[in-house]
């Protein structure tokens, strides 16, 4: 989410309720430029859907470029591991891993 509360979305959820749909994979994203300020990112398995752990990675792009010949290109990646205990189905705000400082643009 966005230090002004808006924007972030999540388009995809591979696991929802607990059926896979192959894709493994989650994103969440700004359909425009964030707001300046500092964001804090979570790992947070709502359920771990019957496994004994849960991995992850952490990948944060940035767009680069001038649209339509814009490209996005990695900044920060993590992997990891969450335990199934580890999984929350309330607003805690999960395994802390990673925070990013975007600046005031030009």
């Amino acid at each position: 989410m966005s230090p002004d509360g808006g924007a972030a979305a999540i388009d995809r959820d591979s696991e929802r309720s607990c059926v896979p749909d192959g894709l493994r994979r989650e994103d969440v994203v700004f359909p425009s430029a964030p707001a300046p300020g500092t964001y804090r990112i979570y790992v947070n398995p709502f359920a771990a859907c019957g496994q004994a752990a849960v991995r992850f990675t952490v990948t944060v792009y940035a767009l680069t470029g001038t649209c339509p010949d814009c490209t996005l290109q990695p900044t920060f990646a993590q992997s990891g591991e969450l335990l199934s205990i580890q999984a929350s189905e309330d607003t805690t705000p999960g395994l802390f891993v990673h925070e990013l400082a975007l600046p005031q643009g030009p």
